[in-house]
């Protein structure tokens, strides 16, 4: 919830409002209001509100327990109203159910369907079991999530599932096909259950290890299996598709609190499965839905009934849709039986439109990606929480105008007037934001332009001037771009090269971590490093440091497919973090996996739209990639936006990697402003960034001559620059030296400060060193 502004000494009252379908168990709609307090609450009221046109049997239990309810034309209804109330435990609410078809009607004002829904009851879904109790054999395919975040799951819950599962099929002799699942998918060999007894099967289920990422889109199962289970959380940390395929039923069983039960029911639902979530039900009631043959489908339906959706919510069965007019009819079949339902004479209710809504989202949701903007749409139409939204209260026109969100009707005239300027401010921005990379190309040029060495005062050091102490050298993790040796005769009577064309080389210190950790594995041999791992990671598991070490290390013994493992615990150490992506995409870059790398930089960039060191990271992805068109495309749209103010100094050096990519390839350059565009070729070039916001990081590089370049001395003697200060966000900041004397450079970096909000992780730096 984002509540803005909040106006100073003074308060806000909002109205959160939830609504949920209840589920029904032995006769009764239960509802709890899980709110307890052990203060007094100085005013307090309650209103509940039943529509039906039966009285309804209710049993009230908690502080208010037996109130009675009161009737009006469209049901009953309940006012509580008391002052210094404790409420020490939650209020509870039952209603005796029905055993008959309940139809409900909320009318459009808007002139267009209307919304309704039906309720069936018990006696309309089925319980014919499918047990089949004559002896067999068959192939049971159990898919096991051993991802990181999975570790969580209940696994209790899990095995009982499984235990009661056996025991109920103790006629079945089942061949168990095993496999396990991160960032891909691995055989554990087979198993036989007979008479239920699965004693090696449970053991190696829990001796299982839990590391890395999950990867949907490798998900493969045996279409030839009688049964495939699917144990997971859903959390698809690795790539952003599911491979699953119609005619070999997945029965998808989750049992861990935050699961992505989306993308669950999605794997269920296209493979023509069950979902059991057995976060929610019991274990008997799990395998009662497994063995119960209630497949339910709608069928021939009045020309006036469309957009439909089916909830099972405990043992009722809701049909929720649109419908022209107030009346029509439509079959369904469950088990093999045909059912009629007639629409007519509905109980008014205000809620369907909401509830209708929130089944659709949760039917667009499967697919959610591919379906983000119908999301959306509906999810700000109705006023409903989804992935892509949140809540937002405002309560002044020109906030309704930055968010684009339309406010209520007596605001809204002056909504309109004020977007249609902020569209024209929109399309002027471009305008002012090249003038400002032009202005920043100017600078560049006559730095370029002087000759140099030049003289100069001596400059004061950092230390005298009484702004920090020791510098640390960095060990960075390097992208080394080869010499720029000359390649034609042309080019040399052209203009005299400088000394250090022929010469130049780069040897830079390898990064080597000194964490005890690293050094535990010294002596380790290849084929023990793995348990040596795991056995570390107990400690450690939580450090984001730990992972990058480990993998850095791993890969330096050529175990690449372990590193890569090893590297994706990042990804599940805190879904979507930003920071932790972007430095899961660095090291790929560094692996050379380049086309991972831009699906995780543009991942970034969904998160951090705002921030233009997601749109220059994901460019330099695509050019690593032999994308250099759209690396092009993406450093312009760069210069032609206007950032925050703590990211504009970062302009000229994505207008320096623009020039390069042009110098370098041929690209059509017809949409890029010419002003921006000029070939200046350096003999050195040094750019860091780093991986956490608001994180103050400065670079120094000391020439042969000992002077040091840096935001105090932006210019050296022999013509060396260093770019602006970036003092937020996450850099660049850049280093160039048109003419290279002859000698060592040292490159320096300081950790000067950090203005984060929250509790970090370490920081990592990436430095690119050029000749």
């Amino acid at each position: 919830l984002r509540l803005y502004p909040l106006p100073a000494k003074g308060y806000k009252k909002i109205k959160v409002s939830i609504e949920e379908l209840l589920h029904d168990k032995d006769d009764r709609y239960r509802y709890l209001i899980p709110f307890v307090s052990s203060q007094k609450i100085p005013g307090f009221s309650l209103h509940i509100e039943i529509a039906s046109t039966d009285a309804p049997v209710v049993k009230l239990s908690g502080p208010i327990k037996g109130e009675q309810f009161d009737q009006t034309q469209k049901g009953y209804f309940l006012d509580y109203q008391k002052r210094n109330i404790k409420l020490n435990k939650p209020i509870a609410l039952s209603i005796e159910k029905r055993d008959r078809t309940k139809v409900y009607f909320q009318k459009n004002n808007h002139k267009k369907p209307n919304w309704f829904m039906v309720v069936l009851p018990k006696d309309k879904s089925v319980n014919k079991e499918t047990i089949d109790n004559s002896s067999a054999y068959e192939t049971l395919e159990i898919i096991w999530d051993t991802s990181l975040s999975s570790e969580k799951r209940d696994r209790v819950k899990e095995l009982a599932f499984l235990d009661r599962f056996f025991a109920e099929h103790k006629n079945i002799t089942y061949r168990v096909e095993l496999k396990t699942m991160d960032i891909s998918l691995h055989s554990q060999g087979s198993f036989r259950v007979a008479n239920g007894e699965w004693k090696s099967l449970r053991k190696k289920l829990e001796t299982l290890r839990y590391n890395g990422a999950k990867d949907f889109s490798k998900l493969k199962v045996d279409r030839k299996a009688h049964q495939i289970f699917l144990f997971s959380n859903g959390i698809n940390t690795f790539s952003d598709s599911v491979s699953v395929k119609k005619g070999a039923p997945v029965v998808v069983i989750s049992s861990a609190a935050g699961s992505d039960t989306d993308t669950l029911r999605y794997i269920a639902s296209a493979s023509g499965g069950k979902f059991l979530d057995l976060s929610q039900m019991k274990v008997d009631d799990a395998i009662k839905k497994l063995s119960r043959e209630d497949a339910f489908r709608i069928g021939k339906h009045s020309k006036s009934i469309d957009d439909t959706y089916v909830k099972s919510l405990g043992d009722s069965i809701v049909v929720l849709g649109r419908i022209r007019g107030s009346k029509g009819a439509f079959t369904y079949r469950v088990a093999g039986e045909d059912h009629q339902v007639t629409i007519t004479d509905a109980v008014p209710s205000d809620l369907l439109s909401r509830v209708w809504a929130g089944s659709k989202i949760e039917n667009l949701s499967m697919r959610s990606k591919k379906n983000k903007k119908k999301i959306i749409a509906l999810s700000q139409k109705q006023k409903i929480v989804t992935r892509y939204t949140s809540m937002i209260v405002l309560d002044r026109v020109e906030d309704y105008v930055r968010y684009e969100i339309v406010p209520p009707r007596s605001l809204q005239k002056r909504y309109y007037t004020l977007l249609k300027e902020k569209k024209r401010e929109m399309r002027s921005e471009k305008k002012w934001a090249i003038e400002e990379s032009v202005e920043l190309m100017k600078e560049q040029k006559k730095w370029y332009r002087t000759k140099f060495p030049i003289k100069q005062p001596k400059y004061k050091e950092e230390e005298e001037l009484g702004m920090g102490g020791d510098i640390a050298p960095v060990e960075p993790v390097v992208e080394v771009s080869d010499a720029a040796a000359p390649s034609s005769s042309r080019q040399k009577k052209k203009k005299k090269h400088s000394q250090a064309d022929q010469t130049m080389a780069i040897n830079l210190k390898e990064w080597n971590s000194n964490a005890s950790y690293i050094q535990a594995l010294d002596g380790v041999p290849n084929n023990k490093l793995v348990d040596k791992y795991f056995a570390l990671r107990e400690k450690h598991k939580a450090e984001p440091s730990f992972y990058v070490d480990m993998a850095d290390y791993f890969q330096k013994k050529e175990l690449k497919k372990e590193a890569l493992l090893i590297l994706s615990n990042l990804l599940e150490l805190d879904f979507d973090n930003s920071e932790f992506i972007r430095v899961f995409a660095f090291k790929l870059m560094e692996y050379h996996r380049y086309s991972q790398a831009i699906f995780f930089f543009q991942k970034v960039r969904e998160l951090r739209p705002f921030e233009l060191q997601s749109t220059r990271d994901l460019a330099l992805a695509y050019e690593r990639a032999g994308q250099y068109q759209t690396a092009l495309n993406l450093h312009y749209s760069i210069l032609t936006k206007i950032w925050d103010g703590r990211f504009t100094g970062a302009k000229i050096v994505t207008i320096n990697e623009l020039n390069h990519l042009i110098s370098k390839h041929r690209l059509s350059t017809s949409r890029i402003d010419r002003r921006l565009i000029a070939r200046m070729p350096v003999d050195m070039r040094i750019v860091i960034n780093w991986s956490t916001d608001n994180t103050d990081m400065d670079l120094w590089v000391i020439d042969p001559k000992e002077e040091k370049t840096y935001y105090g001395n932006r210019t050296s003697r022999i013509g060396g620059k260093i770019s602006n200060d970036m003092t937020q966000g996450y850099g660049p900041e850049e280093f160039m030296l048109k003419k290279a004397l002859r000698g060592n450079y040292v490159i320096k970096v300081k950790y000067y400060g950090t203005s984060q909000q929250k509790l970090t992780g370490p920081t990592v730096i990436r430095a690119e060193v050029y000749t």
